[in-house]
């Protein structure tokens, strides 16, 4: 199992800010292959992301705070 880079080298490699739009409030380290699916915790599969597109990347709708 690969052991997952620390959490400071994944907001300097982003520049503290999350990787789809400027934001740099309420950052989450999201997988971008999930663990589940066979992805690893390599930072080559890790990003950043601010949490409304955190959400997105999932496919929560923020009204309806489901799944679509």
């Amino acid at each position: 199992m690969t052991r997952r880079p620390s959490t400071r080298a994944i907001l300097e490699a982003a520049h503290a800010k999350c990787e789809r739009c400027p934001s740099t409030r309420n950052l989450t380290i999201n997988h971008r292959i999930q663990l589940a699916r066979g992805g690893t915790n390599d930072a080559s599969n890790l990003e950043i992301l601010c949490e409304e597109d955190h959400k997105k990347r999932h496919g929560i709708d923020k009204k309806k705070r489901d799944f679509r």
